[in-house]
């Protein structure tokens, strides 16, 4: 419910109306799709249920039990009956698996007592390593390794120590870890751990640092990424175009026939790039209207954010939720999969061989992944659309009045919305399932070399992906529209779409300069703390980090990824705020509506003279 802030000035309350109609936001609610929602629930307690019967009828040993080549179980009197070929051994005193040659395709390795410690050879006696009947006891190399979960991995924190003495050793499994790129970086990494978890938390802080400028210079910096492009596309053309005169002077120069055909491939890319850039340029010119409306929203959304900081947690609290999700799912598809009788060996391998029955119920796992995993990105859009469509109908320009708009926007999303959450998530799950299927399908085709029907699923495949995407879009919107007057999600995407299609252009421009003005934040973001990470792992004293500047990238695509994250938010803000644009100025039909809406937006509003002359017709009788 509405409440008037202590601040307000009383003399500019909003009407009735106004309040009315932020009112019917939070208040008039029906709950719709409600049989999407049964079917959702119902669905998430079968794959659970498929979870629970594989946790007590599952052989989870068949795939995390510790099997060297020949098929014997490490810590067991176990071996495998059906590879008659493999050296049967006790190997009960041999708890742990050791790869004792890791540039093997097929995994060569021992069951052993103790995980070695040191670069070396074993000896040929040595009953750690050595022992098994009816096989050759030739030495072979050591390397320092940890046990985790039953197996020996390489300790990459003491293998760039103990190579030191490599060189010495013929062997080629030592020359692979003393060569090693990836040894070398996993023990830099290993030793640069706690600089690298700063440099994400700096990250973090580099981000929220640009939300703030954004509130404060939303406008500049949307100009100057506009600006930018432009001398972008004009250093581009002046570059080729002096290419090729340059080309053209040494051809004159030289008599050269080659450099006469890159002077003449030169002057054509001259001619696309300068034709791209005039079209560019007239494009700029057309839309330059939309484009000061595109900047007005950026700076209303801007505020929004601004004034609820509580929205950059939501994708944060949906990120951790995926999390675990997938640990949970990771886990119970393990379990679908591990089925004793569908295992067989070859070489120390294992291989499964699964019935009918049992690929369809792995598929029913994969898409309870697809379809849980879009049901919580859609509850998350519908959460932030609800709290900034709340933030711009409140009838107030001082916003202090809201109570809590994040966490009552989750709940009437939770209350009222969850089937058109479940039914637009649906649209996509099915898509990603066909998908998945085809890709499937592409990969056997190519294994059984008919490569003419791979490429035409390949192509299938990637109309597909264009059809998600385009789903995707009207998802998002009508989530938007149904955070705004509620109602079904079929409602929501028809109103939404015939919005976005009678503001065509408006919707392009506002697409194009939110999206380069939100990428253009993401490299600076990253860019900035790849810099400080790099500075830090450079001048480190206490240790040379020979690959530094790989590790400033891994601080780079991280940062990248946490931004992506934070901004996120912007970018469904961004996308909320132009539809209850949209929507509001189709409504307004007095000078009243104009001056409720945000000061940025309202000489963008065309008052709706229909509805003005309807509503004075109504006042005069």
């Amino acid at each position: 419910m509405y409440s008037t802030p202590a601040n307000e000035d009383t003399t500019q309350m909003p009407s009735e109306e106004a309040i009315k109609n932020y009112e019917s936001i939070i208040v008039d609610r029906k709950r719709h799709d409600t049989l999407c929602c049964c079917l959702f629930f119902i669905f998430v307690i079968v794959f659970f249920g498929i979870g629970l019967q594989a946790m007590f009828t599952n052989k989870m040993s068949t795939l995390t039990a510790p099997i060297d080549e020949f098929g014997n179980y490490c810590g067991e009197a176990k071996y495998n009956l059906v590879n008659e070929t493999a050296n049967r051994f006790d190997c009960t005193s041999r708890s742990y698996l050791f790869y004792y040659d890791v540039t093997s395709s097929i995994g060569k390795s021992r069951c052993v007592t103790t995980c070695p410690d040191a670069v070396g050879i074993s000896s040929s006696g040595d009953s750690d390593y050595i022992g098994y009947s009816g096989i050759d006891t030739d030495p072979y190399v050591t390397y320092p390794s940890l046990p985790v979960f039953g197996r020996c991995f390489p300790d990459v924190s003491q293998l760039a120590v103990n190579l030191s003495n490599a060189n010495s050793t013929a062997s080629k499994v030592v020359a692979f870890f003393a060569d090693s790129f990836s040894t070398r970086f996993m023990a830099e990494l290993s030793e640069g751990k706690l600089k690298l978890g700063i440099c994400l938390v700096i990250g973090l802080v580099v981000g929220l640092i640009w939300i703030w400028l954004l509130r404060c210079m939303a406008g500049f910096l949307t100009y100057l990424t506009i600006f930018a492009v432009i001398a972008l596309f004009l250093y581009a053309t002046y570059y080729t175009y002096s290419s090729w005169k340059d080309l053209e002077e040494e051809y004159k120069e030289t008599n050269n026939a080659d450099t006469k055909d890159d002077a003449n491939n030169m002057k054509w890319v001259f001619y696309i790039t300068a034709g791209v850039t005039v079209i560019f340029l007239l494009i700029m010119l057309f839309l330059w209207s939309r484009i000061k409306l595109a900047v007005a929203v950026i700076k209303v959304t801007s505020r929004a954010v601004s004034d609820m900081r509580q929205l950059l947690l939501v994708p944060v609290v949906f990120f951790v939720i995926d999390i675990l999700f997938i640990s949970i799912w990771f886990y119970i598809t393990l379990m679908l999969m591990a089925q004793e009788d569908a295992l067989t060996y070859k070489d120390g391998r294992r291989i499964w061989n699964y019935s009918t029955k049992q690929y369809g119920i792995l598929l029913f796992d994969v898409f309870a992944l697809f379809w849980i995993l879009c049901f919580f990105s859609a509850l998350s859009q519908i959460t932030t659309a609800g709290a900034v469509a709340e933030w711009y109908f409140y009838p107030s320009e001082d916003k202090s009045g809201m109570s809590s708009p994040v966490w009552g926007s989750f709940m009437r999303a939770w209350h009222y919305n969850l089937g058109s959450v479940a039914f637009g998530a649906l649209l996509v799950a099915i898509l990603m399932l066909i998908r998945f299927i085809l890709r499937i399908i592409e990969e056997q085709l190519k294994k059984k070399k008919q490569q003419t029907a791979a490429n035409v699923v390949k192509c299938v495949n990637c109309c597909l992906k264009c059809v998600q995407k385009i789903i995707k879009y009207i998802n998002k919107n009508a989530y938007i529209y149904i955070a705004i007057y509620g109602g079904s999600f079929i409602n929501g995407c028809k109103e939404a779409v015939q919005l976005i299609v009678a503001n065509v252009a408006r919707a392009a421009t506002l697409d194009f300069v939110a999206d380069f003005l939100l990428v253009i934040g993401k490299v600076f973001i990253s860019a900035i703390t790849a810099a400080i990470a790099a500075f830090m792992f450079k001048t480190d004293v206490d240790y040379t980090y020979k690959y530094w500047f790989i590790l400033a990238g891994v601080v780079f695509v991280g940062t990248f990824a946490i931004a992506s994250l934070i901004l996120a938010v912007f970018d469904m803000a961004v996308d909320t705020i132009f539809l209850c644009f949209l929507v509001d100025s189709s409504e307004a039909d007095d000078e009243e509506d104009r001056l409720r809406a945000p000061k940025e937006l309202q000489s963008f509003y065309k008052l709706n003279k229909k509805k003005s002359k309807k509503k004075d017709k109504e006042e005069e009788e």
